[in-house]
């Protein structure tokens, strides 16, 4: 799966929310998982503007509950270029929500016209 999200000077977040259900997977989905993509977004001139990526899963059990598996930030952008990850986390459910939340949190990105800039993410093979 690949995916492309702007995240504009006047917003701060956005979202993504995809099911993952037991026939999705090709062995048990319960007990220890492994979630592998690649991330890329945008730094401009090295600057940290508090680009975050989150990756939650949210077990689908009648809570709502959501647990924080892996966060990266401007800090793990070495250089402007895809980057590979890896985490594991463990499923005590066969199906769960698998979220990826995107971030800027750099408050003056609207009112400075340096920071007026949009911030891209984007997921690959994951």
């Amino acid at each position: 799966n690949y995916g492309l999200i702007s995240v504009e000077p006047w917003e701060s977040s956005k979202t993504i929310v995809e099911s993952i259900n037991e026939e999705m997977m090709i062995r048990s989905s319960v007990g220890q998982r492994c979630l592998r993509y690649y991330y890329y977004f945008t730094v401009y001139d090295k600057l940290d503007w508090g680009q975050h990526i989150s990756v939650l899963i949210k077990f689908d059990n009648g809570t709502n509950n959501e647990i924080e598996i892996d966060r990266l930030s401007a800090v793990d952008m070495i250089e402007n270029r895809w980057h590979s990850r890896n985490i594991t986390f463990n499923s005590t459910f066969a199906n769960y929500t698998l979220i990826f939340r995107f971030e800027v949190t750099n408050v003056n990105r609207p009112d400075d016209p340096a920071s007026n800039k949009t911030i891209y993410f984007a997921l690959d093979n994951i």
